[in-house]
């Protein structure tokens, strides 16, 4: 079995045959638009760096702007109609994924697509039913608009600011109440930042009652990569008497 876990994909260009009908989708735009009208290669060379970095490239004004949001929904609109119903895969596109997916590694596509081009574009390539994530251009633009919030980020930051005031906290509480007494069982992830047998090393300094290891094949987030070990573990710990 590969150590390869997961793969991460393009689709523009990579898994469907794309990028000159993006270009051409722009220039369509631009020229309703009564916008200049640029060389066509100037365009399609500049094909997946975004449109908040392509349009300004080109045109010289931002994405943003009135024009460029204009230009830039002129363009999906264009894209949508006319040239995605006509793209085609990549050679050897979908049997590349099928044999990675038989190979026990987990397909994700990352793209600057908006989330309506990349349900459109997954279709096209016919690999829809390989590929288990994905993530947009409107995907990242959440993640911006959420985290620049005020105080958005103020809670996971006093969380390592306080780190000092735990130990100390810590500390007093199992010199006057030592040791906890309950079953405790602690689990750490076998791969990457899982910790291995460092969740139950912690645990023993502060409780006497500790089992516990490590579940395999997981990381950090052991609930979302091996859901069913967990329940497994969980269920024969909270059988014991």
């Amino acid at each position: 079995m590969s150590r390869v876990r997961v793969v991460i994909l393009d689709i523009d260009g990579t898994l469907v045959d794309s990028n000159d009908a993006h270009a051409r989708a722009f220039l369509d735009a631009a020229r309703e638009l009564g916008l200049e009208v640029p060389d066509h290669h100037e365009v399609w060379r500049r094909i997946g760096m975004g449109g908040d970095k392509l349009i300004p490239d080109v045109w010289g004004f931002e994405k943003e702007s009135e024009q460029g949001e204009k230009l830039n929904r002129r363009k999906g609109e264009i894209f949508r109609e006319r040239y995605l119903p006509t793209l085609e895969p990549t050679r050897g596109a979908r049997a590349l994924l099928h044999r990675m997916r038989d190979d026990g590694i987990k397909l994700v596509v990352a793209t600057s697509a908006d989330r309506e081009d990349l349900e459109g574009l997954l279709e096209r390539a016919g690999v829809q039913d390989l590929v288990q994530e994905a993530t947009s251009a409107d995907d990242v633009e959440d993640y911006l608009r959420c985290y620049s919030q005020p105080g958005a980020l103020r809670a996971g930051f006093a969380y390592y600011r306080a780190t000092a005031q735990d130990v100390a906290d810590n500390e007093a509480a199992l010199r006057e109440g030592g040791k906890l007494k309950m079953p405790v069982l602690p689990l750490g992830g076998g791969e990457s930042f899982g910790r291995r047998l460092l969740a139950k090393e912690s645990l023993e300094r502060v409780a006497e009652n500790v089992e516990g290891g490590v579940i395999e094949k997981a990381g950090h987030w052991i609930p979302e990569e091996q859901p069913e070990e967990l329940l497994r573990r969980l269920l024969a710990f909270f059988a014991k008497p």
